[in-house]
């Protein structure tokens, strides 16, 4: 049984609740304004980082999320 947002009424999951979920619009917006260096984003990157970029880098990405 997959939960769904009570808000969206689709699944939720880390992509919904990192990128698509209304409720989080203020949030979304800053985080891809925060890290728009790294566009195109995905969870992966803003949970895991990306040992293709810089430590300060990868940074950027957990204070965004935080």
């Amino acid at each position: 049984n997959t939960e769904k947002c009570e808000h969206c009424n689709v699944v939720e999951n880390a992509c919904h609740y990192f990128l698509r979920c209304c409720i989080y619009i203020n949030q979304i917006t800053h985080l891809f304004t925060a890290t728009r260096m790294f566009h195109p984003l995905n969870t992966h990157l803003l949970l895991f980082g990306n040992n293709k970029i810089s430590f300060k880098q990868n940074i950027i990405n957990v204070e965004a999320v935080h």
